[in-house]
């Protein structure tokens, strides 16, 4: 992923993307604190930085490798 570039959620999350999740599983680790807040663009938009999407998937997968 490219420094500085932000994602909308339909770009990492869903079937055959980097974060294979539904949306409700993806809210829940949202409000679980297991995913970083997104930046509100407008009042309908909502964008998260690549960096924290790639720096929240690291975390996951070394949880999940631990269990």
């Amino acid at each position: 992923m490219q420094e500085g570039a932000f994602l909308r959620k339909r770009d990492f999350v869903g079937r055959g993307k980097l974060l294979p999740v539904s949306d409700a599983t993806f809210y829940r680790l949202l409000r679980a604190g297991k995913f970083p807040q997104p930046i509100r663009v407008s009042e309908r938009v909502s964008m998260w930085r690549a960096s924290d999407v790639s720096a929240a998937l690291e975390k996951l997968a070394q949880a999940s490798s631990k269990t």
